[in-house]
Formats: structure tokens, C-alpha cells, sequence
């Protein structure tokens, strides 16, 4: 519970890395609650609110628009963080993509002609003679 309060506060959702630490650094401490054989009825109402101030604006929407009931589930928050999650990295990898695409010029490609032609080399001539 602690290294969830001392978890930075995500102002804008503009890196999908920072929202998956978020949501990486959660499921790791849910995962040692339930090592602990503490279910999530026993912990959801503490922890809801404070993983809701570490979201971004847009991301709290997002989960507010998933979640239909008046007293929310800790499962459907974690589920709805990781549906934000998962588009957002895909998109930021299209992107990353998209952008790391070098804009250089092709070398030509190397024909038969290269092997034959000799620059800035006086001709040579080879006497080849056949022995039958």
C-alpha cells in the first residue's frame, strides 16, 4: 500500500509507458495482497481511490464510463486501466515507427556492370590461350 502512495501522479496520458508502470506497479502489489490471502473486497475500497488520483484525467473518464455500478469493483478498475493501457502502447508503437523511419538516400544497387568497370585503372590484357 505504501509504494502505490508514493507512486508519482500521472498528469497527462501522453506516454503509454508511464500509465503501464502505473498499471504494472498495482498488479504487483494486488499480486502480493492476494499472496497474503487478502482478497480484494478487503482492499478495494482503501485502494480505488488512491490509484483514481494517480490516473490521468482522461484515463479516470475512461473508467468512469466502464464502471456501471455506484460502488465499483476492484477487478473492473483494474480491468478498465489495462484496456486504457494496451491501445495506447500499440498506438505509441505505430508512432515510434512511423517517426524512426530515416529518411536516407538508397545506395544504388550493384549490378554486373560494377565487376567489369575498373575506374581511374589503366586496361588490362590477359593473353589466354586454350591447350587441347
Amino acid at each position: 500500500m505504501d509504494e502505490l502512495l508514493k507512486l508519482p501522479i500521472l498528469t497527462t496520458a501522453d506516454k503509454a509507458s508511464q500509465l503501464r508502470y502505473l498499471y504494472d506497479k498495482i498488479c504487483v502489489s494486488v499480486r502480493g495482497l492476494a499472496d497474503l490471502d487478502i482478497t480484494s473486497d478487503k482492499y478495494g475500497c482503501f485502494l480505488i481511490p488512491v490509484i483514481m488520483t494517480k490516473l490521468p484525467t482522461d484515463v479516470r473518464v475512461q473508467v468512469a464510463h466502464v464502471t456501471s455500478k455506484d460502488v465499483w469493483e476492484f477487478t473492473e478498475l483494474i480491468t478498465a486501466i489495462k484496456t486504457e493501457v494496451q491501445p495506447r502502447e500499440i498506438s505509441e508503437a505505430v508512432r515510434t515507427n512511423e517517426v524512426n523511419i530515416p529518411n536516407q538516400p538508397k545506395k544504388p544497387i550493384p549490378s554486373a556492370s560494377t565487376l567489369v568497370v575498373r575506374d581511374n585503372l589503366p586496361p588490362r590484357h590477359f593473353n589466354i590461350q586454350c591447350l587441347l
